[in-house]
């Protein structure tokens, strides 16, 4: 089923219209142990030449679909999140929102950075879901950052992410009795929610994936817009070589945003922006898989999402249709959301998304 997200849309949750009070709010920490199967990457460049690791990376893009050897990585690990929880009883006690935010962004991103009308986690705590906003391993202020080309891949997030549900469905979370679960990803994340369908098809009830499709159209040559954090910011003073970031704003607005969005408020997702790693952007977990989940997919993207809808806004409905083949045993609904660039939670279109979003849940339990 394909939807069409356009102004005026009322759901009958009439949340719309003004936005909800503030959730009770907890910064947790979460220990999890995990084991993965990372790339082992062949020609690495000297760690302490910044040009040298950029090189490595655009010429190594175009093979990351090349069968490459593989070492065990493991360890334990610690997940530093946000809990908010609900202030009202519903129908969801039980119910959690796994929030995963996608590159360069950390957990931030679903508060909208203070901003009310781009806050996730306040209109689904509203609605009586719990949710649990993570920074992924290597990301955010307070997060440790190991090696960021051999430990921080995409196969061992998605342990990671295993662990983590496991833990909280085994009540060791210290999250509350929480039995219902559903990832709500962005972006590079959303595709870890892909691989995560496909290795543990049981781990999630439902998966919502905001600026996602099996159409990815970045290449080597967009790889360009990204530098070495420490040399960009000093913010990243300190990072290892190998972590990531947009250099330039214009091309991080170019890339994220287009259609209806706030200016000013690019400027500041710029000015507060995170990392990526080498080995994110080299390793499984990038490009889509088709999985055996059986359970409910929602895939929203902005119509002008250059990033997951490369052929543009007339041919987003046939890439969003495709996307389908991914989970093929699954209930899918797709949703093209209008003069939406590619991340549309922090779009001026964001209390819509939000909206379609819950109510599609809130029909999964009728």
């Amino acid at each position: 089923m394909k939807l069409l997200l356009v102004p005026g849309f009322l759901s009958f949750l009439g949340l719309s219209a003004a936005f909800p009070r503030r959730p009770f709010c907890s910064s947790v920490s979460i220990n999890v142990t995990a084991e993965a199967a990372n790339v082992v990457f062949e020609g690495l460049p000297d760690r302490n030449n910044a040009t040298a690791i950029i090189e490595f990376l655009a010429s190594s893009f175009d093979a990351t679909r090349t069968q490459h050897s593989f070492q065990q990585i493991n360890g334990t690990f610690t997940i530093r999140a946000t809990h908010c929880r609900p202030r009202i009883e519903s129908t969801n006690p039980k119910s959690l929102q796994l929030l995963v935010h996608g590159i360069t962004y950390d957990r931030a991103m679903w508060s909208g950075f203070g901003f009310p009308q781009y806050d996730w986690q306040t209109y689904a705590t509203s609605l009586g879901y719990h949710t649990l906003a993570i920074d992924r391993l290597g990301h955010g202020i307070e997060s440790p950052h190991p090696d960021p080309f051999a430990v921080v891949q995409g196969p061992l997030e998605v342990e990671i992410i295993h662990s983590l549900l496991h833990t909280v469905r085994q009540g060791r979370s210290k999250l509350g009795d929480l039995n219902k679960i559903i990832y709500v990803g962005h972006s590079y994340r959303s595709s870890l929610g892909n691989m995560l369908a496909q290795k543990h098809p049981l781990d999630v009830d439902a998966f919502i994936l905001t600026g996602f499709s099996g159409d990815l159209g970045t290449s080597a040559s967009a790889l360009s817009a990204y530098g070495d954090a420490a040399m960009v910011s000093s913010r990243f003073k300190g990072l290892p070589l190998g972590y990531l970031t947009v250099v330039n704003e214009s091309d991080r607005t170019a890339s994220f945003y287009g259609g209806n969005f706030d200016p000013s408020f690019a400027a500041l997702d710029y000015d507060t922006e995170d990392t990526v790693t080498v080995g994110e952007l080299l390793s499984p977990g990038l490009q889509p898989v088709e999985t055996d989940y059986r359970g409910n997919v929602l895939v929203m993207t902005g119509d002008l999402d250059v990033l997951f809808c490369p052929g543009g806004p007339d041919t987003c409905a046939d890439a969003l249709r495709g996307t389908e083949s991914l989970f093929s045993n699954a209930t899918f609904s797709s949703v093209v959301v209008l003069n939406t660039g590619h991340c549309l939670t922090l779009h001026l279109s964001a209390p819509l998304v939000m909206e379609n979003a819950h109510t599609w849940l809130h029909g999964l339990q009728h």
